[in-house]
């Protein structure tokens, strides 16, 4: 697998957002220079729903910025949609769901950061582009970008390779992960299977446990607010 570079680094805090102004910090800015990555995520990277985002399992948020072009096709004439609309800290290429694999471990810059599971997205993206059922479109696409925990703290800049140093579960690249919660949720074997890696989020385990022991699938609709 080929190092892919970091082409923006990028931070936000939360300020009141959408029609009932929740506080969000989904509008993230581009920064010059080094940044500090510690074990919670990049200095000055602020989050304002630290129940859903952010913590030790989700410090640093990735996405494709070729996957860009995939939505100016699919949504023509839609406004802001450009590296940064998903609230990404990492903007790069060469890298997306179908050769990334759960548990993966990357350089970058000083830190080592391990992937914990692909973005849940939710309702601000349809708010961010003012297309409603966005974030339901982003679900069903897979193409939603991941987390990292952070290994090895250290500084990190655009400009940066991003390496792989390690691969522990090559039978599970992040489409297949996506798949298997949101294209096969009743296929409790596979599921079962996933909830097994040791390197998935607890957030997605505590869910994929709640799936096995109620044979059921969570409402997904709060989140994306369909």
């Amino acid at each position: 697998m080929k190092s892919a570079l970091v082409s923006e680094v990028r931070i936000g805090t939360p300020v009141p957002f959408g029609p009932n102004n929740a506080s969000s910090a989904i509008t993230k800015k581009a920064v010059l220079g080094k940044v500090w990555l510690s074990p919670l995520g990049i200095e000055g990277d602020v989050q304002a729903d630290q129940e859903k985002h952010g913590g030790l399992d989700k410090a640093l948020h990735q996405y494709c910025s070729g996957h860009y072009e995939h939505w100016k096709r699919v949504l023509p004439g839609t406004e802001d949609l450009s590296p940064g609309t998903f609230g990404e800290n990492i903007v790069a290429c060469d890298h997306d769901e179908t050769n990334v694999c759960l548990g993966d471990s990357f350089q970058i810059g000083e830190a080592v950061v391990q992937v914990s599971q692909p973005r849940q997205p939710c309702w601000k993206l349809n708010v961010r582009i003012s297309q409603p059922g966005f974030a339901k479109l982003v679900q069903s696409s897979g193409l939603t970008g991941w987390y990292y925990r952070v290994l090895q703290t250290g500084w990190v800049a655009a400009g940066d390779a991003i390496t792989l140093i390690d691969r522990p579960n090559r039978e599970w690249p992040l489409q297949r992960v996506h798949k298997t919660l949101y294209h096969a949720p009743l296929n409790f074997d596979l599921t079962s299977d996933l909830g097994s890696v040791r390197e998935l989020s607890v957030s997605w385990k505590n869910l994929i446990r709640s799936r096995l022991k109620n044979r059921a699938v969570e409402s997904w609709s709060s989140r994306l607010r369909d």
